[in-house]
């Protein structure tokens, strides 16, 4: 492969980027915008109902982040003409044909500017319903690579999937395309045509059947979790991905596509802000968790290379004193994780180095072959940091810093649970029936979410102890090409071997956490 120009490829560019006001979205709006300010044009389709609460978001969720610090330094008093001249907001939805750009004569002069589309949006709920996974992940999809099609300048589609719609694959998974149809389970066959009727035939028997919102909301969610098992992915999520990804692959003709599978998205590792952190993504959950005092455990092998978080949380009951516990949740994906700003440069490589390319390209991004990372050095990281920075109560009082206990498996788990939890909720079971329903509030409380706990459980299971590694032998070659140019190499670093982990957790990703996503 040749030497790639990055910044040059992005000079007097016309992009559209879906899902803009996501964490990677901006990123990368504010590295092309800082490192290419020759940049034509960014158009940022956000949803909205009309071009002004358009505009209202892309100031409010996206230039007035932290993120965006530098480059309001380096512009100073001319920055809101310059993001101006450059960011386009667009009202729409990828669920919607045309992307929901309702107004003819501006579709008609996207078509004719824009020459790459970096599809970012992307609903990734594990559980999300079956419905709307559909309609985001997969429709989403078809409705950006029609749009897509119809731009006549066009030099690339990027689409970011996730590395995780090989679902429970072990040893190492290649970076390889899915053929339209296939599954991850024996002999069968996927007709996504028909997946798409059989949750809109459900959601209009529900709905003739006058079913409360929340019945409407759980069928449909355990709708997707059941498809998802029956083809052999383990969720929503990634079945849904997996189907966009197919899609895409079936039907771009010869249009010149880029398809990245990044693990788990974590902070900005250096540029342009180290620790910048939006939301709460995975491992920032156990993060709060621990600092609020509120895991007690800690689910996974400490040797074990890190690609789940899961843990146990201590609620106490506004009723009773009684002890239970909840599930510190997180909505991404289990992770062998990579901060945002290595993503970021790995798009703007890709695209670089295969725009106008007619084919169709997979790329890997993750941390778990060339620098894997395990939970020893989070937990090692975690108590070091909250011991040099204790935590302070809500009373005012200095927080004790413990080291988190493990649960290694699945069946010492379960004993834990029935012995610690269910056994003592029988107990209180008995004796509300014995006192005449004295206890029922607080029973039920405490029993819905020993159930919702479970069910976690139940989801999150098959990536406790994932098998697997993700081969990234074209990221490597990409990586090789970088390096021609001692200046872009490093501008544009996406390389996790390069990556001090525990420098990272304990420097930067923990207090990130603490100061951006941290309550």
């Amino acid at each position: 492969m040749e030497s790639i120009r990055i910044v040059e490829f992005f000079k007097n560019k016309s992009i559209l980027v879906t899902g803009s006001t996501g964490f990677l979205a901006k990123i990368f709006v504010e590295k092309v915008l800082r490192v290419q300010p020759e940049v034509k044009k960014l158009f940022l389709l956000v949803r909205a109902g009309d071009a002004t609460s358009a505009n209202q978001r892309v100031q409010t969720e996206i230039l007035e982040k932290d993120l965006f610090k530098v480059l309001k330094d380096k512009h100073g008093d001319g920055f809101r003409s310059f993001v101006t001249k450059k960011l386009v907001p667009l009202a729409g939805d990828i669920v919607q044909e045309d992307l929901g750009i309702h107004d003819s004569d501006l579709r008609r002069n996207l078509w004719k500017e824009v020459e790459v589309v970096v599809n970012v949006a992307a609903t990734t709920n594990f559980d999300e319903r079956y419905d709307v996974a559909l309609g985001v992940n997969v429709l989403g999809a078809k409705h950006i690579l029609e749009f897509a099609k119809r731009c006549v300048r066009l030099e690339m589609l990027l689409h970011v999937s996730t590395a995780y719609v090989a679902g429970e694959q072990s040893g190492l998974i290649l970076e390889k395309k899915f053929l339209m149809g296939e599954t991850l389970k024996g002999d069968s066959y996927l007709d996504i045509e028909a997946e798409l009727s059989l949750a809109d035939e459900k959601k209009r028997e529900l709905r003739a059947e006058d079913a409360p919102e929340e019945a409407e909301k759980l069928a449909m969610k355990e709708l997707g979790i059941r498809r998802a098992k029956l083809f052999g992915w383990p969720n929503t999520y990634v079945f849904t991905k997996a189907m966009g990804e197919m899609l895409l692959g079936h039907s771009r003709g010869d249009l010149p596509m880029v398809i990245l599978r990044p693990t788990i998205i974590t902070s900005v590792q250096s540029d342009p802000l180290p620790g910048w952190v939006e939301g709460t993504r995975t491992i920032d959950s156990v993060i709060i968790g621990y600092a609020k005092g509120k895991i007690t455990c800690f689910f996974g092998d400490l040797d074990n290379i890190m690609d789940v978080v899961r843990s146990l949380l201590r609620i106490r009951s506004h009723q009773q004193s009684t002890l239970i516990f909840g599930y510190y949740r997180s909505e991404t994906f289990p992770m062998m994780q990579v901060p945002g700003d290595m993503v970021v440069n790995a798009m703007m490589a890709t695209m670089a180095a295969r725009s106008g390319q007619q084919a169709e390209f997979i790329y890997h991004m993750g941390s778990s072959v060339r620098n894997p990372v395990t939970y020893a050095t989070l937990e090692h990281c975690g108590f070091r940091y909250f011991l040099a920075n204790p935590r302070v109560g809500r009373d005012g009082s200095v927080m004790l810093t413990k080291r988190l206990r493990f649960i290694k498996s699945m069946v010492v788990f379960r004993v834990f649970m029935t012995l610690r939890y269910k056994l003592p909720l029988e107990v209180m079971h008995l004796v509300n029936l014995l006192s005449c329903g004295r206890l029922a509030r607080g029973y039920n409380e405490l029993n819905r979410k020993y159930k919702f706990v479970m069910h976690l459980v139940e989801l999150y299971k098959p990536y406790a102890y994932f098998d697997g590694c993700f081969d990234d032998l074209n990221m490597e070659r990409l990586r090789m090409a970088t390096k021609k140019d001692d200046a872009e190499a490093k501008m544009f670093g996406f390389d996790p071997k390069h990556i001090d982990w525990e420098d990272y957790f304990s420097s930067i990703h923990i207090p990130g956490v603490m100061k951006y996503a941290f309550k």
